[in-house]
């Protein structure tokens, strides 16, 4: 179940479907949707990744991998808050060269209980490719441990991530783990650290 559902075809809508990754044995390295073709859009989905205590410890376990570019997430629910999450997982990964992706008023739900859980992870340089936007997400984590950073980029990722307006709700010290991620994501809009809007900034935490 490393990768439970691909989606390999071009062009394809998805709508109203949820993917879950609740499997009774457990896979410390479960991915229950990896997308691995460009131009699809999935609108009001679901994607329940880390919904099992192996996975929830894994430190493999996305919710989300890309490895392609130009598809859009709209108005999804990518994660869980019940299930703990107590190491160095994350609810999306870039590979690839994965560029161009837009996830547009998504809520991000994590739970942990170790300060390393991750939104974001881009293991790889060039992982990315120029850009991976995030439209006004909402990103909360309802763990008993506060969250050191939410995204980790190698160096030389390849491109940045944008946020947009991010409401970063509760028990989350800041965007990147270290100043080399820092370095590679751009904030507009009022924030927790800072009260520039409009130009795009790089986080100090």
């Amino acid at each position: 179940f490393a990768n439970f559902f691909t989606v390999s075809a071009r062009g394809c809508l998805f709508h109203n479907i949820a993917w879950v990754t609740e499997f009774t044995a457990g896979h410390a390295s479960s991915i229950p949707l990896t997308v691995s073709a460009p131009f699809n859009r999935f609108n009001r989905c679901h994607i329940a990744g880390m919904i099992d205590a192996a996975s929830g410890g894994g430190t493999g376990a996305r919710c989300v991998k890309l490895t392609a570019s130009e598809n859009m997430f709209e108005n999804c629910v990518i994660g869980v808050d019940t299930i703990a999450r107590s190491v160095a997982n994350a609810s999306i990964e870039f590979a690839s060269g994965a560029g161009r992706n837009v996830f547009d008023k998504c809520w991000f739900p994590i739970r942990a209980t170790a300060t390393s859980p991750l939104l974001v992870v881009v293991a790889a340089a060039a992982g990315m490719d120029r850009f991976n936007y995030f439209v006004r997400p909402k990103i909360w984590n309802h763990g008993t441990s506060i969250i050191a950073g939410l995204c980790t980029l190698a160096a030389n990722a390849g491109g940045y991530l944008a946020f947009e307006d991010p409401k970063v709700i509760r028990s989350i010290t800041g965007f990147g783990t270290d100043a080399t991620s820092r370095g590679q994501i751009y904030i507009t809009g009022p924030t927790d650290g800072s009260t520039v809007s409009g130009i795009g900034y790089n986080p100090n935490a």
